[in-house]
């Protein structure tokens, strides 16, 4: 059956500075470094995130991992399934100029075929946090938002989604987020 998500919540859409997004929980995230710390032979924690290929990898930060959302620096926030699952919707493009507020109002099919290979991360504590890579929770001005959830495993898939809307045609990059474990 075909989960899609449902938007009645206005979203809070981040940018980042032209690199990748991170995704984790606020205790592991806490120890990122973005580009503050490294150089010489030893890289950056942001350069290990832009290391990653692809739409979405996972690296260690300090005792845990954190997920990277790879590929081009698009717009993105958190947004809730059908069924109140979670989801990160990354603005790609629209055949108009229209407010992306208006663009993500619509509904996102996720039965799509998944383009990257499904990846699970340990979210230890109740806040999903997304951040640039370049920066550092409450170091660095970095835009960054966050989602409550309940601490556990949890596996992401992703898809394309491309929707008509009042005549105009949207795609998001969908990752979706679905708790397995504990």
């Amino acid at each position: 059956m075909a989960r899609s998500t449902s938007q009645r919540e206005p979203l809070h859409w981040i940018e980042s500075t032209g690199g990748p997004f991170l995704v984790g929980c606020a205790s592991v995230l806490a120890h990122w470094q973005g580009i503050g710390v490294g150089g010489g032979k030893r890289p950056t924690d942001y350069d290990r995130a832009c290391s990653v290929d692809g739409y979405l990898g996972l690296i260690a930060c300090k005792s845990g991992q954190v997920l990277v959302l790879g590929d081009a620096p698009m717009r993105s926030a958190f947004t809730r399934t059908a069924d109140r699952g979670l989801a990160i919707a990354r603005w790609h493009s629209s055949d108009l100029d229209v407010a992306l507020s208006d663009a993500a109002t619509t509904t996102f099919d996720l039965s799509s075929p998944e383009v990257a290979p499904r990846v699970n991360v340990r979210i230890a504590s109740s806040v999903m946090l997304m951040l640039d890579a370049s920066a550092r929770i409450g170091v660095d001005n970095g835009e960054t938002t966050g989602v409550q959830v309940v601490p556990g495993m949890y596996r992401v898939r992703t898809v394309w989604h491309t929707s008509p809307r009042k005549g105009a045609a949207f795609k998001f990059l969908i990752h979706q987020i679905s708790k397995i474990g504990f």
